[in-house]
């Protein structure tokens, strides 16, 4: 999930990683524990396109779950 310069990474465990590409194109240092509100943030972003994309998957479907 990418806003602004800010770029999470969420494993499928849960944990998450987060990086200010303006500063570290690299992606070599996580701020995830320095910026606990922002991976908050940008969690809760994702999981709403997730749902969007989720909902939007059945409905082309005709209402059937993906395989």
């Amino acid at each position: 999930m990418r806003r602004g310069p800010w770029k999470l990474v969420q494993q499928g465990d849960g944990a998450a990683q987060l990086f200010n590409l303006t500063d570290d194109v690299g992606e070599s240092r996580d701020l995830a524990a320095r910026e606990p509100a922002r991976v908050a943030d940008l969690g809760a972003a994702l999981a709403r396109w997730e749902k969007d994309v989720d909902q939007s998957a059945r409905t082309a479907k005709g209402g059937r779950p993906s395989p």
